[in-house]
This record gives C-alpha cells, sequence and structure tokens, in this order.
C-alpha cells in the first residue's frame, strides 16, 4: 500500500473506507501526495477551477490542477482532499494563496447547520447513544468524530447539533447551550462505527462575542457529558495519531 503524508497544517484524521480504498498501488499518484482536511469556497472569477481551499489555520490553497476530477464546489462545503503541494505564495486575480496544489482526489464530509429543538422535530432528531472522539473549532465550524455502535451498515444514521428552544442559548456560565443528537432509526447493535461531522457556527454567530464559548451536551453510552469549547483556546485543532475507522453512513 502507497504511504501517503498527511499535511502537517491540518488536523490528522482517520479515514473513511472510501479514502482507504483510494490508496492502493495502482494509482499514478505521486510519492508526494499529502491528504488536507480543508473547507471549500468559491471563487469569484472564471478560472477553470472555480475554487479553493482553507486548511483549518487559515491557510489557503489554490488547485491549479484537478485533472480529469469532475468535483461540483459548494461554498463552505467541508472535505478531504488529496493533493501535492507544487509551490508558495501564489497570487491570482489580486488574491495570494499560501501553496499551489495539484488535486487527485476530494470526498465531501458531512456539513450541516445548527438548528432549533422544538416539540415538533424532537421526535424525528432522535436521542440515542453517541460518543465523542475529538472535536475542534476552525474557520467557523465545529467539527466533531464521533462513535457509535450499528447492526446493519446499510441503514444512514442522523446527525444534529441543536440549541433546545426550552432553554436559554447562554447558559448561567456564559457558555453557549447545544446538544450533540443521534438518530439510529432502531439499528443498534455491537459493531463500532465511527464518523465525522462539521456544523456550521453562522446561526449562533450573533452570541458568541457575548460568550465564553460552546457547550455541547452528549448522551454518550456512559451517560450525560457535557463538553466545554472555550473559543480562545480551541480555534485551531490540535494534531494527533489515529488509527482505521469503520464509517457507516449518515446525514
Amino acid at each position: 500500500m502507497k504511504k501517503f503524508k498527511w499535511m502537517s497544517l491540518c488536523l490528522i484524521l482517520t479515514l473513511f473506507p472510501f479514502l482507504q480504498s483510494c490508496l492502493d498501488d495502482n494509482n499514478t499518484w505521486p510519492e508526494d501526495t499529502s491528504l488536507a482536511f480543508v473547507t471549500v469556497r468559491e471563487k469569484d472569477t472564471n478560472e477553470p477551477v472555480n475554487f479553493y481551499f482553507v486548511l483549518d489555520n487559515g491557510k489557503t490553497i489554490n488547485p491549479i490542477s484537478c485533472g480529469s476530477l469532475d468535483y461540483k464546489a459548494v461554498d463552505g462545503q467541508r472535505a478531504f482532499a488529496y493533493l501535492r503541494l507544487m509551490d508558495t505564495k501564489s497570487v491570482l486575480n489580486d488574491k495570494t494563496y499560501d501553496y499551489n496544489a495539484e488535486v487527485f482526489y476530494i470526498e465531501n464530509v458531512l456539513t450541516k447547520d445548527i438548528i432549533e429543538l422544538t416539540e415538533a422535530n424532537a421526535d424525528s432528531i432522535g436521542n440515542d447513544h453517541i460518543n465523542i472522539s475529538n472535536m475542534w473549532i476552525a474557520q467557523g465550524y465545529i467539527t466533531m468524530e464521533c462513535q457509535f455502535y450499528v447492526e446493519n451498515s446499510i441503514i444512514k444514521h442522523m446527525l444534529n447539533l441543536v440549541h433546545d428552544a426550552n432553554l436559554s442559548i447562554i447558559d448561567e456560565e456564559g457558555y453557549i447551550n447545544l446538544e450533540f443528537r443521534h438518530n439510529a432509526f432502531f439499528d443498534f447493535g455491537s459493531q463500532l462505527r465511527e464518523g465525522i461531522v462539521s456544523f456550521k457556527l453562522d446561526n449562533i454567530k450573533e452570541y458568541i462575542e457575548e460568550s465564553k464559548g460552546i457547550k455541547i451536551s452528549v448522551k454518550t453510552h456512559n451517560g450525560i457529558i457535557s463538553y466545554k469549547l472555550d473559543l480562545e483556546n480551541h480555534t485551531q485543532p490540535s494534531t494527533r495519531n489515529t488509527t482505521k475507522m469503520k464509517n457507516v453512513s449518515v446525514y
């Protein structure tokens, strides 16, 4: 199996099977190919490649070559990208990019809005057990790695980050109150699966400046746990090594 390096500028994450399937020796990618976790941004130009990438530390990547890759860019989409850095400080149409890159493959990561939890949607949103293995805030998103158990890997599970309409948006400690919700659709079993999802902060941005951070309540397999993300301490991801990921479809 060909070895790929993670860009030192981005978070090291476990990989989905669709990424692992691309790592065979039959591909023709260069040995210096890197895997980056990025936010996709559309360009305001008519260039052949009409998007660029932003790493979670703010560095920008200009994809000057995508080969035969047929990728439909959506502004704000989170994604994995296999690429090879070509040079630095590219300037195009008065915009400076930190890197140019040749892109070989892009796979979108589930990207959603934070929504309001009400009596009307509580049943559909669900409240099944789920564990958090990592989370961080960067580039206007909360990104979460999670674990849950399944019986049928074909069934899609639903993940949401919600604010309970019956509670104050900012609690007595000065944190924004949110809950991470999981609907397994009765797919309970003994097979551990992992997933990753990013939530946009747009719907709560008006409260961020007046809060200490974000508090996320999760119904884990070990009971309800509240996680605090102090905004000043969690705007950059930490780097860590992880092992394999067995993913189940989520939406």
